[in-house]
């Protein structure tokens, strides 16, 4: 890591770490509402997902290492944690859609869509 901390330009070791942070989690704040918030996907559907979560993020850092230079990809990186979230959402979500599901599974409880009202043990 101390690596990657000559590249970055973070003024502070605290900009560095918050930057670093939202690269290194980007995309499970999605992954998790789509777990609970929809009804469809699978494995399949998550995979396509984390790809595109992970090429946005090596984007990212390339940017911000001086690699590919910012007029191509102007963002700041404190928000790429949020949009590496909203994009694990919403390509897991699109390719839920037309990826076809294996076989259906009982759901009960797993989403808020699902929920029947009983305790669980």
């Amino acid at each position: 890591s101390a690596i990657l901390f000559k590249y970055f330009e973070g003024k502070t070791l605290n900009d560095t770490s918050t930057t670093l942070s939202a690269l290194a989690a980007a995309g499970l704040l999605g992954l998790f509402m789509l777990g609970f918030f929809t009804k469809l996907g699978d494995g399949r559907a998550i995979a396509v997902g984390i790809g595109c979560t992970i090429v946005f993020n090596l984007v990212c850092s390339l940017t911000r290492m001086g690699f590919i230079p910012e007029a191509y990809f102007p963002l700041e990186l404190y928000y790429s944690g949020i949009l590496g979230h909203a994009i694990m959402f919403v390509v897991g979500f699109i390719a839920a859609l037309f990826i076809p599901k294996k076989k259906e599974r009982d759901l009960t409880n797993l989403t808020v869509w699902t929920q029947d009202g009983t305790p669980l043990d």
